[in-house]
């Protein structure tokens, strides 16, 4: 078992040790995480309340070496927790950290945080749906400088 698994076990948020992540952890081979583990430590998470669940996110990834791909996948969880407490610049940083650039506007679309979408967007150089997130927060400055880009790309990739 690798050592950030190990690791992993000992960690307690609110007096409690993750025990749903244990069992897994004893099946993973080579230290690699599986999605199915992953998984199990997001069902753990999603159990907490939301103080001790963004408590566990954040022990995790700064207090055990964990491997790239699982701390990106933590970072989108702790992501999708602050769209949950309404913490949408929070919310941002985490999945800028994740690398879910896109999957990370739509959620934020979704909840009503349109400034911070359209931020995302721009990251992504999808900016039409830049433009019509930055309509929705009423920024419609920063709306018509999207489209403007949009408008210049589409001319320089046409001309090419």
């Amino acid at each position: 078992m690798a050592d950030w698994l190990k690791k992993l076990r000992g960690i307690r948020i609110g007096g409690e040790v993750p025990k749903a992540v244990t069992p897994v952890l004893d099946r993973t081979s080579e230290g690699k995480p599986t999605k199915y583990q992953v998984g199990k430590m997001r069902a753990f998470a999603d159990g907490l309340e939301p103080h001790l669940r963004e408590a566990y996110y954040q022990k995790v990834l700064h207090s055990v070496d964990i491997p790239e791909q699982v701390k990106e996948h933590l970072h989108f969880l702790l992501g999708r927790h602050y769209v949950e407490q309404g913490k949408p610049d929070f919310a941002m940083d985490s999945f800028i950290r994740s690398g879910g650039l896109e999957e990370g506007a739509r959620i934020l679309g979704r909840a009503g945080f349109h400034k911070q979408a359209a931020q995302l967007h721009e990251r992504t150089a999808e900016f039409h749906e830049a433009a019509r997130h930055y309509r929705e927060a009423g920024f419609e400055k920063q709306a018509k400088e999207m489209l403007r880009l949009a408008e210049e790309t589409k001319r320089r990739s046409s001309g090419r």
